[in-house]
């Protein structure tokens, strides 16, 4: 199943992550994960990891792949945790998702 889509027009954010995943303190390297159910299934999550601790720190789920999913989840990871100024948040650079 293919997951990401960069071949459009559209800007694309530089990718300042750069698959370093070795992080030595919580909260400053979130990332955003999405994941559907099984085949046939209609439940989508979206989740927001800790990359410190590995842990999900926001979630929400819903029908649909939409951007008030992404939204929930790190509004949710924002209330719980409490990230520093000069903290990254990483996100695929999949395809866009409906409003």
């Amino acid at each position: 199943m293919r997951t990401t889509d960069s071949n459009h027009s559209r800007p694309v954010a530089s990718n300042v992550l750069d698959r370093r995943f070795e992080v030595t303190e919580p909260n400053t390297v979130w990332w955003r994960i999405s994941r559907t159910s099984p085949p046939g299934g209609v439940a989508v999550l979206g989740a927001v990891e800790d990359l410190f601790s590995r842990r999900v720190v926001g979630w929400s789920s819903s029908e649909a792949m939409t951007s008030r999913l992404v939204v929930d989840a790190v509004a949710m990871a924002l209330g719980r945790r409490r990230p520093g100024a000069e903290s990254l948040a990483h996100s695929d650079r999949g395809k866009p998702v409906r409003e």
